[in-house]
Formats: structure tokens, C-alpha cells, sequence
């Protein structure tokens, strides 16, 4: 399960990292492919995209050894589900577009990346300092 997590968590930084990267680069290609605009501007958007790209960067880092990093794991999931919240309050009045795609992938990880972490919560509580 350990490969599987540090595999899961590697991927979804390269996917915030490049999706990231790409609209910081070329927003105008970047809302023509995923078909929708993001009416907030390029300074929201390139604010989110920097975001991403250092949140994957982080999850990157912190693959190569999850259980020593289960708080980044954690976060993986939390903005995971931040990401889930917002997707399905705005995604019904959008019609099809490829962010359902990714809603299915964040729910997932949602789901792995908060099990995950929360199932090994002795470990957890003393990364974090609860306990010595």
C-alpha cells in the first residue's frame, strides 16, 4: 500500500505541478482545451496556477518516503477535497467540460489521501508534535 500511495501522491504533484506550469504559460490554450474560461481573470488564474505548482512540487518531494511525510499526505487530500467542494458547486451550471474528468480523479485522491494518513494515526499525531 506504501508503493501505492508514494506512486498516487508523485502523480498528482506532476499533474498540479504541469497543469500548473501550463497556465502559467499559456492560460488562452490552456481554457481552450479544457473548455471553459475562468471568467476570475489572469491574475486568479495565474495565482491558483503558482499555487499548484509549488503544492506539486511538494507532493513530488514528499513521495519518496510518505510515511515519514504523512502530514504533506494530509494536505494532499485536504486540498483535494477543497478542490472537490468548489467543483461541484459550479460544475452542474457549466455543462460537460474535461473538470468533471478531474473531479473524479480529486475524489479519489480525496478519498486515498485522507485514509491513508488518518489510518496510520499514531504516526500522524507525532509528526505533528502531539506526541513524543
Amino acid at each position: 500500500m506504501k508503493r501505492l500511495i508514494s506512486w498516487l501522491l508523485g502523480l498528482h504533484g506532476a499533474y498540479y505541478a504541469l497543469t500548473g506550469l501550463w497556465a502559467l504559460i499559456d492560460l488562452d490554450g490552456f481554457n481552450r482545451f479544457v473548455g471553459h474560461p475562468h471568467p476570475g481573470g489572469a491574475f486568479e488564474m495565474h495565482s491558483i496556477a503558482a499555487m499548484a505548482v509549488a503544492l506539486g512540487i511538494v507532493f513530488i518531494l514528499a513521495a519518496r518516503n510518505v510515511d515519514k511525510n504523512l502530514l504533506v499526505v494530509l494536505c494532499a487530500g485536504l486540498v483535494a477535497l477543497s478542490v472537490v467542494t468548489i467543483e461541484l458547486v459550479y460544475l452542474p451550471s457549466m455543462g460537460w467540460n474535461l473538470f468533471w474528468l478531474d473531479l473524479v480523479e480529486e475524489i479519489v485522491v480525496t478519498i486515498v489521501f485522507l485514509w491513508y494518513p488518518l489510518s496510520h494515526l499514531k504516526d500522524l499525531k507525532h509528526q505533528v508534535g502531539l506526541t513524543r
